[in-house]
């Protein structure tokens, strides 16, 4: 059980005693589906009479019927898939939303506008004469944009609901719905383009199989199976979140996507006292895993709202770990950190 903390003195990062948490919470516990299928799909690798590969086939086959699509391309990672649509699509330049730029993936030698983004939905705010539009959904949240022809990143977006694109990538890591060991999967309607991604996938990079392993799509077929218990769960953690967090000062719970998949906050330095940064350092002192969107991204100084969302952006545990107790103790220990704040301010995080 965790320490409910009831005063800003008791913050470990000020000397104020143990941790809240015994052990490192993590932001993304990974959900688990059903173990004797996977157990099941597991043991079918090690038969003599099974061909590598069925079980990739299998799960491609179940995303497309889940889905409602005509084709589903599994790759080993998010990398993959986008060098493989690169080469499909062959452009010479591409537009890219300044906030999560990065998890595109774009190579070098291909040129690259980058435009801010809309405050609310974090949607990109132009197309300029860029051959394709990248586009991100991010945080499983969608949003309108002429994203019909574009690549789209869907975001821990699984389970929810989608805009339309072009093609659209999903990863399947630990801080997906569905957990396939970092895997991800390229989703699309256009049979010729699926052609081409997939004799793509088939070129080996530095040696290395760009498919998706067998082991990783037993794994995805065991927790397709679960989503609704899944979405049900996450929904009554964030509602928890927006409970507890309703009357702190400073800190706005952005909305979420319909599989809930991300609890994600905006941390208002003006109004709490403390960067994001600076709430960040509190928790990890407290063993509570945080993450920082799409971190490491060069600020841009054309895209003032993506640099805004870089420096204000975390997102909380969520997950089977994420329990009833541990959220109260989350956020019992973010508003003990603004009240610390306000009564000494920090000039240096402030500033930040």
């Amino acid at each position: 059980m965790p320490i409910v903390k009831q005063s800003p003195s008791e913050l470990a990062i000020h000397g104020g005693g143990p941790a809240a948490f015994d052990r490192k919470l993590p932001t993304f516990s990974p959900h688990v589906g059903d173990g004797e299928l996977f157990a099941s799909l597991a043991e079918r690798m090690f038969l003599q009479s099974e061909t590598p590969g069925t079980l990739v086939e299998e799960w491609e086959a179940a995303l497309c019927a889940h889905l409602g699509r005509r084709n589903v391309i599994a790759f080993s990672s998010r990398s993959a898939a986008f060098g493989a649509v690169l080469f499909a699509l062959n452009v010479e330049k591409v537009a890219l939303p300044a906030f999560g730029h990065s998890a595109f993936c774009i190579p070098e030698h291909v040129g690259s506008q980058h435009f801010d983004v809309h405050p609310d939905s974090f949607a990109a705010s132009g197309v300029g004469d860029a051959e394709t539009l990248f586009a991100l959904q991010a945080f499983g949240r969608p949003h309108k944009t002429r994203a019909e022809s574009a690549v789209l990143y869907a975001h821990q977006s699984l389970g929810g609901d989608v805009q339309p694109a072009r093609i659209t990538v999903y990863e399947l890591g630990r801080d997906e719905l569905v957990h396939a060991t970092d895997a991800a999967v390229a989703v699309t309607d256009d049979d010729l383009l699926a052609y081409v991604v997939r004799r793509a996938r088939a070129q080996k990079d530095q040696g290395l199989d760009l498919k998706m392993s067998d082991a990783a799509a037993a794994m995805a077929l065991a927790n397709l199976g679960s989503l609704g218990r899944f979405v049900q769960g996450n929904r009554l953690r964030y509602e928890l979140y927006a409970e507890y967090l309703e009357a702190v000062q400073g800190i706005k719970l952005i909305s979420p996507g319909a599989n809930y998949q991300s609890v994600v906050i905006e941390v208002s330095p003006g109004e709490t006292g403390i960067s994001r940064d600076g709430l960040h350092d509190v928790l990890t002192a407290e063993n509570v895993g945080t993450a920082k969107p799409f971190e490491g991204e060069r600020p841009l100084t054309i895209a003032p709202v993506a640099a805004r969302l870089q420096s204000r952006l975390l997102q909380l545990p969520i997950g089977p770990g994420a329990t009833e107790e541990a959220i109260e103790a989350i956020c019992k220990l973010i508003e003990l950190a603004i009240v610390r704040s306000l009564e000494s301010p920090d000039p240096v995080r402030l500033a930040a």
